[in-house]
Formats: structure tokens, sequence, C-alpha cells
């Protein structure tokens, strides 16, 4: 009777083991983007669509479980989340924060075997943090004259990036300009060509102002 349960187990045992799926995994065949590529974000944000992609085998079925590495290969931006193994239909980056500095972005998608896929986006200027003075000398002048010199100053974001088209209202305090509000240019610079002095000696004051940066130049 032993011998015969023991009999009954080893069929078993190669019953089990004949019915066991010896396929081999699915081998990655292409890697394509399926969403995201080419955003533009304010420098320093996150973009506002995680890129997406998928790994397809030799059949073109998506694959789920694929090694992936993802890293920021271009632009100092930031990567958090990002996957180790492809989920499917679509394997999302993370969140792709892109650098502090205005331009060009790039992620880089591996997969052992393959060539690696390239995301790119473009970071641009955020919103006026600073208003930056380029005319530094001290400003003077007679009373109901206009000062001698222009002035300049530079409107960026948070990170020094210059801001183009952005409005700047100009206004002066015991004086008068014939420049009431300026737009700057494609670096985010602006200039005051003409600042007439007031009626009473002492200080005059030209203040700049962009979003909610502001910065005042004095004249005595």
């Amino acid at each position: 009777m032993q011998s015969c349960r023991a009999l009954f187990a080893i069929l078993v045992l190669a019953l089990v083991a004949a019915c066991r799926d010896t396929t081999a995994p699915p081998k990655p065949a292409s890697i394509k983007l399926v969403a995201g590529d080419g955003q533009t974000a304010a420098a320093g944000k996150a973009l506002p669509t995680p890129p997406t992609f998928v790994v397809y085998d030799d059949r073109g079925q998506a694959i789920t479980g694929a090694a992936v590495t993802v890293s920021v290969t271009g632009g100092n931006g930031i990567l958090s989340g990002a996957p180790n193994k492809t989920n499917g239909a679509a394997t999302s980056v993370g969140t792709w924060s892109l650098g502090p500095r205005a331009g060009p972005n790039q992620l880089t998608i591996s997969v052992p075997g393959l060539p690696s896929l390239l995301v790119t986006a473009t970071a641009i200027a955020g919103a006026a943090a600073k208003i930056i003075p380029s005319t530094t000398t001290p400003v003077s002048g007679r009373v109901t004259e206009p000062i001698a010199a222009s002035l300049s100053a530079q409107v960026t974001d948070a990170f020094g990036n210059g801001i183009a088209s952005t409005p700047v209202t100009v206004t002066v305090t015991g004086g008068t300009t014939e420049q009431p509000t300026l737009t700057t240019d494609a670096d985010g610079n602006v200039t005051i060509e003409r600042w007439i002095l007031g009626t009473v000696a002492g200080q005059s004051v030209l203040t700049l102002t962009a979003g909610g940066a502001t910065v005042s130049f004095i004249a005595n």
C-alpha cells in the first residue's frame, strides 16, 4: 500500500511538472513614447503632463515588468517617482520638474538591449520675481530738467531668467516721466530714456513695477 501511495505521489509530481509553463519571458524589441514629448513649463516647475512610454515585444505586444531606467540627462531638472519596471499599457516617467535655467531639458529612457529613448521639454521664464537695476552709478541733475543718462533694469523670474514682453509700470515721486509704461525686450530689459526732475531741490524717486517686483532709482 505504501509503495502504491509513493508511486501515486511521484506520478502527481511528474504531471504537475509537465504542466508547468516553461515559456521564456517576453524579450523587449522596441520602445515608444506615447505622450508628453516637447512640452513647455516654467523653469523649476513640473511638466503639466508626465511623459509616458510603452515597451513592446517582437509581436508588438506591450510588456509588463521589463526593466527600465529613466534619468535626467539635460537641463538639470529633478525627477521623482521614476519607474524601474514597465507596467504594461503605458508607463509614466514620474514627476519631471524642469531645471532652473530657461532652455532645453532632456530625459533618457533606457531598456537593456534597446537603443535609448530621448524625451525633450523646454523651460521658459516664470513669473516676475525681481527687477535688477543695470545702472548703478549715482543719478543727479538740475531741477525741472531731465537727467543726463538713461537708466535700465532687467525683469527676471526667481531663477534669474529674463522675462520677455512683460509690462512694467513707471511711477515718479518729485518729478515726471514721459514713459508711464514700458515693455521688456527679448532679454527682459527696459530702459528709461527721459526722467524729468521736480521743481524742488532734493530727492526724486522713480519706481519700476512688474508683477509683485519693484525697484527704485533715486536722483539728487
